[in-house]
């Protein structure tokens, strides 16, 4: 509640008031529209992608790692619509800055929530890096864009160009994903925006063995087709 008090309303939920000192400790925050597992679920039957949303999101993100933060509980329902904005929500497990005086006192809570955790959290929760949330999101997108069960702590993928993507943010080494939230937002905005994000390879499977034989011509999308099909 600290944390979150101190952050800009504009990209996070505000704390309306707390009183953490009291007998019965408590913080209040303003009511949201919804969250972002129900605007999945709503867009999923309609056709459409929360792309306002995931714009949202990478605002914030980027914003909260600016200020040395990670949230390591970042999953559609700590999203929130508020005042027509998408916006962070739930900092009960955001790792301070180096030096911070926060600890967990938790090992119940520490782990976060499976489906989204990066594998170095089941390992070294305390010490995590952005990555870890550029994990997270990968899984979102995958909620958003494949929706299939996942198993947890893997690399995860999906069709076409954004499943590139997707696999890029959930690679299972820190240092192979984007490296910032940044570097996230060039490859997955402009791709959203086209509006083929998940059009599936145009070779048939197949044509592979055919296609294979004038690998000299190819081009990085006729590779990045054969390594979606593998």
């Amino acid at each position: 509640a600290k944390i979150q008090s101190q952050l800009d309303g504009q990209f996070f939920i505000s704390i309306v008031s707390a009183d953490l000192d009291a007998p019965d400790p408590y913080y209040l925050m303003p009511l949201a529209e919804r969250n972002l597992e129900s605007e999945i679920q709503l867009l999923r039957i309609s056709g459409d992608a929360p792309l306002q949303a995931l714009a949202d999101v990478l605002n914030s993100l980027e914003k909260l790692h600016e200020l040395g933060y990670v949230h390591r509980d970042l999953k559609p329902q700590n999203v929130l619509l508020h005042d027509g904005v998408w916006k962070l929500s739930d900092f009960g497990l955001v790792l301070p800055p180096a030096g911070g005086t926060t600890k967990l006192t938790s090992v119940h809570s520490a782990w976060g929530t499976t489906a989204y955790c990066a594998p170095e959290q089941a390992l070294q929760f305390g010490n995590v890096t952005a990555a870890a949330d550029i994990y997270a999101f990968g899984c979102i997108l995958h909620d958003a864009f494949v929706g299939a069960p996942r198993i947890p702590y893997q690399r995860h993928g999906g069709p076409g160009p954004l499943g590139t993507i997707i696999e890029k943010c959930t690679e299972t080494k820190p240092l192979d994903r984007f490296h910032s939230v940044t570097a996230l937002r060039s490859a997955l905005l402009p791709l959203l925006a086209t509006g083929g994000a998940t059009t599936k390879s145009s070779v048939a499977p197949s044509g592979w063995a055919k296609a294979v034989a004038s690998v000299v011509s190819w081009d990085t999308q006729k590779f990045r087709d054969l390594l979606q099909h593998m």
